[in-house]
């Protein structure tokens, strides 16, 4: 599997799980346990989805601009 290809896949992968969780928690958020709703809920899951694009995109960057280790780039 090419590189362009993995990183396709991991980005729809990424996206199905953030829609997924905000799907499942605004529903057990709204049925199961109403007084803990608040009309902001939608925003936490689309804020980590960001979040996540660009580290993805920073990683992926850093990994074209160097060439040393990647745990350099975690420290």
């Amino acid at each position: 599997m090419d590189a362009n290809r993995a990183k396709y896949r991991y980005l729809i992968i990424y996206t199905l799980v953030i829609l997924i969780t905000t799907l499942g928690g605004i529903y057990i958020l709204r049925s199961l346990i109403t007084e803990h709703y608040f009309g902001a809920y939608p925003f936490i899951p689309i804020y980590f989805f960001v979040l996540g694009g660009i580290h993805f995109c920073l990683f992926d960057l850093y990994n074209k601009s160097t060439q040393q280790k990647k745990l350099l780039f975690y420290m």
